[in-house]
């Protein structure tokens, strides 16, 4: 069973659960991805529609992937309305995914614009969840391919992480990232 198809069965569980079995119609004889899209700026607290939806989304786009860069601008339109740090998390893995899939035409000029500020924010913010501090950093790395200026920036960021301290899941990608711009410096 493929990681959607896993995540739709939970979206129906959850739906069915909270006794709303009108989004069946949603995503059962065609994905409905806008007003899919449109669910994940709901409410934003943990275990939400918001949450459930953005989690059913990601799954999509990652097993039909040409739906990927139309989730991508919508999230990038969308990022100060995600507030749930589940759901911006989950916002940067299809950023990631997008990137990865589409390379240096993923994102235009103002979008990226936008994911970077975004990244740099997140990094900085000792408020931050882990995860979004992780996601963050491989974002801004990815960026830093096309964008000389963020290579510093971002190794002095992931320094400052390091000499503070931090979980491992953080100090894992950090130095993993870290590793790859002093190497490309060399």
């Amino acid at each position: 069973m493929s990681a959607y198809n896993l995540q739709h069965n939970r979206f129906l569980a959850w739906a069915e659960k909270h006794k709303m079995p009108h989004l069946a119609d949603l995503i059962e004889d065609r994905f409905h991805l806008e007003e899919i899209l449109a669910l994940c700026l709901l409410e934003q607290r943990k275990d939400s529609l918001a949450l459930q939806s953005i989690w059913l989304v990601e799954k999509w786009t990652m097993y039909y992937k040409d739906h990927l860069k139309q989730s991508a601008d919508f999230f990038i339109e969308h990022l100060g309305d995600i507030k749930n740090e589940g759901s911006l998390r989950i916002s940067g893995n299809i950023l990631i995914n997008n990137y990865k899939v589409h390379g240096k035409t993923a994102f235009t000029p103002k979008q990226s614009e936008t994911v970077i500020e975004y990244g740099f924010n997140w990094l900085t913010n000792s408020s931050t969840s882990v995860a979004v501090v992780a996601n963050a950093v491989e974002i801004l790395y990815l960026f830093s391919e096309t964008n000389d200026w963020i290579k510093p920036e971002l190794t002095d960021q992931i320094q400052h992480l390091l000499r503070q301290g931090t979980t491992p899941a953080i100090h894992s990608r950090a130095n993993k990232f870290l590793k790859k711009l002093t190497a490309k410096k060399g």
